[in-house]
């Protein structure tokens, strides 16, 4: 089927699903959905088709786990109200590009299985080699043990700072990782949940170094990018002379890594709900629903979505389309939008306002604060910034809300992109695919590697989604930890390179 086709057929299904009213007949749903299914449809290969089916999805209130033109959609469905709305939309298409998947929530709790405790003197800090710590997925506990442990095993190499408070009030923790050029002071360097910053550089003095921050999952499902962020941390700590150690990169940047920006959903995917995607923020007196989407409420091109608003969606669709056509007329006005609600309860849900999220606010200001200076390290400019996500092996440039402006540096992000996809397949084989994340997902506003790239003023900001491509999912089997953190540490190295030679860094090589 033509992708043009297809769309038509996706708006078709939209206006089927969504347009019913009290007026009309009740949906009766079936009752014989008891198992979550894991639905992937694989049809198309334009960007523009994978816009329109990703809009439709969202706008019926379905859980997207990954869209893109080469491995179409994959979509969670809970229960049977959600099965009719999929099958309803999915109804155009031939039942053969449909695949379904019984595929349970996984039962954990945090109380059963071995001890969790990791003391300073655990194997877990030494030898990296040997280390049986990245064998598994841990509770946030664990990775809050492992960062006090790394920083009692290399006092004056990592520090560890609080630069914030989640929703529910759990610290906000990252570890600076750096050679000490001057002495650490012992004192709090950073306080006050990101509003005090003490600078320790000197003014006028020329930088040698510059800041490379890494941050895991925003989404609390992706339990692979907290893991990988975790190992990345140890890995720039362990000593120089142990395999798979990055602490020669410490030469040129001050590492910055937060491995659980999202502390509050982390903890619920392991208590209650193992593919919670939000943060676990209380949205005010009379809404049911928690939590929004951090990674659509950054301050660069946010916009509301709706979808509960079966009126603004179809309306919007239409106004695209009238506006294409004048464009095509040559007409230069543009018809009237209308003013989108944003329905809380929606997994992409963005907020009311950008940066409502107190996980968002504290990320942004910490970065604003790395200039001033952070964690004992003194003033630096940050030259690298990188989002681990979940799934797709795909190393991503900006933008990721529209695909229309291409942004001054693309060239040399992709340029460095290119060159690290090929040094990561040295690690274990695996293909990452480089480009811009608006061709490789659909488009999303409110994005963290956009604002990091064109309000902070990152120039290679990049987001890489880890393995796999779709069978397993968010369910990455915990053997396959240590060679995805092997294999993002290529990427760590390869672009840690690529921009301090850019920079004029001493000993560049």
């Amino acid at each position: 089927m033509a992708a043009s086709t297809f769309g038509w057929l996706l708006v078709t299904g939209l206006l089927q699903v969504v347009r019913a009213n009290d007026a009309q007949q009740p949906l009766l749903f079936p009752a014989h959905n008891s198992t979550p299914t894991l639905y992937h449809v694989d049809l198309w290969d334009s960007v523009n088709a994978m816009n329109q089916m990703g809009n439709v999805l969202e706008l019926a209130g379905l859980d997207v786990w990954h869209i893109s033109p080469e491995r179409g959609a994959f979509v969670y469905v809970r229960d049977a109200e959600e099965e009719h709305a999929i099958e309803k939309i999915l109804g155009p298409i031939d039942d053969s590009a449909i695949k379904r998947r019984p595929i349970a929530n996984p039962p954990f709790s945090p109380t059963a299985g071995p001890d969790h405790s990791y003391p300073a003197n655990h194997s877990s800090t030494s030898y990296l080699p040997n280390s049986t710590y990245h064998n598994s997925y841990h509770p946030l506990p664990d990775l809050e043990a492992l960062l006090f442990s790394l920083h009692d095993a290399y006092p004056d190499i990592v520090t560890i700072v609080e630069y914030g408070r989640s929703s529910e009030g759990r610290s906000l923790l990252g570890a600076v990782i750096r050679e000490p050029d001057e002495p650490v002071p012992s004192e709090d360097v950073y306080s006050d949940y990101a509003t005090t910053m003490r600078k320790t550089g000197k003014k006028g003095e020329p930088d040698t170094k510059l800041a490379f921050v890494i941050s895991g999952a925003q989404h609390a499902r992706e339990w692979i990018a907290t893991s990988t962020a975790t190992y990345l941390t140890h890995a720039l700590a362990s000593n120089a002379s142990e395999p798979g150690s990055l602490r020669q990169l410490l030469k040129h940047y001050d590492f910055h890594i937060i491995s659980a920006p999202n502390p509050d959903g982390y903890v619920y995917t392991w208590e209650h709900d193992r593919f919670w995607y939000k943060n676990r923020q209380a949205l005010g007196r009379g809404v049911a629903c928690t939590g929004l989407d951090l990674n659509r409420n950054w301050g660069y091109k946010w916009r509301p979505v709706t979808h509960g608003s079966a009126d603004f969606e179809v309306e919007l669709l239409e106004d695209e389309l009238l506006a294409d056509d004048n464009a095509a007329l040559g007409k230069k006005k543009k018809p009237k939008k209308p003013k989108p609600t944003p329905d809380p309860c929606s997994a992409s849900y963005p907020g009311q306002r950008p940066f409502q999220a107190p996980e968002v606010n504290a990320l942004a200001n910490y970065i604003d604060a790395i200039g001033s200076g952070v964690g004992g390290a003194p003033s630096r400019e940050v030259g690298i910034y990188l989002d681990l996500r979940s799934f797709g092996q795909m190393l991503s440039t900006p933008y990721s809300y529209s695909c229309q402006r291409i942004p001054r540096d693309n060239e040399d992000q992709l340029e460095a992109a290119m060159g690290a996809t090929k040094r990561m397949r040295t690690a274990h084989g695996v293909t990452y695919k480089a480009g811009r994340l608006c061709e490789h997902l659909y488009n999303a506003y409110g994005n963290v590697m956009d604002y990091m790239y064109k309000r902070a003023g990152i120039k290679y900001s990049y987001s890489l989604h880890l393995r796999d491509t779709g069978t397993y999912g968010f369910l990455i089997p915990p053997e396959w930890i240590r060679p995805v953190g092997e294999e993002t540490a290529q990427f760590v190295s390869y672009i840690s390179h690529f921009v301090a030679r850019e920079h004029g860094l001493p000993d560049a090589s």
